[in-house]
C-alpha cells in the first residue's frame, strides 16, 4: 500500500471507540477508523480543549 505524500493528506476527525489504561501514565487508544502507518511511524493527535500528542504504532 502506498501512502500519500504528506501535502496530499488531510485531518480526520475520529471517534475513539475504547480507551484501554495499560498503566497509569499509559493507555491504548482504539479508532473507529483504521489508520494507514507502520511499526515505529506515528500520526499527530490533536484533542480539543487539551493538547496535541503523537500516537506511536508499536509492533504487537
Amino acid at each position: 500500500m502506498m501512502t500519500k505524500p504528506v501535502m496530499d493528506q488531510k485531518p480526520l476527525m475520529l471517534r475513539v471507540t475504547e480507551n484501554k489504561r495499560e498503566a497509569p501514565d499509559y493507555a491504548t487508544l482504539f479508532f473507529d477508523h483504521r489508520l494507514a502507518f507502520k511499526p515505529g511511524q506515528f500520526v499527530m493527535v490533536w484533542i480539543p480543549g487539551l493538547d496535541e500528542k503523537p500516537l506511536y504504532h508499536f509492533p504487537s
